[in-house]
């Protein structure tokens, strides 16, 4: 199958991380020859460098403790399940 522009910002993002369920080399063909997926490809990759050069600050410890404490919450009200038993006997 060849790969055409709107396969592959289907899988653009799967291109960049090299984890593809569709050929990698028919992907990267499409790419030398049309320069509009390859600009698209590398602003993608020069974003993803950017983002982990500049977000690597840690988040205050009472912030983190906070989101902690409601994910917690919000999964205890979730997984909440009431059980009830009937018993029968026989008479």
């Amino acid at each position: 199958m060849a790969c055409d522009c709107e396969n592959f910002s289907l899988h653009l993002y799967e291109f960049v991380d090299e984890d593809c369920n569709v050929d990698l080399q028919e992907l990267r063909a499409h790419m030398r020859e049309c320069e509009m997926c390859r600009d698209c490809a590398q602003a993608e990759v020069q974003l993803r460098k950017l983002l982990r050069a500049r977000c690597q600050e840690r988040a205050p410890k009472t912030l983190r403790t906070r989101i902690i404490e409601q994910i917690t919450e919000f999964s205890g009200q979730r997984t909440q399940t009431t059980i009830s038993y009937t018993q029968i006997s026989n008479y």
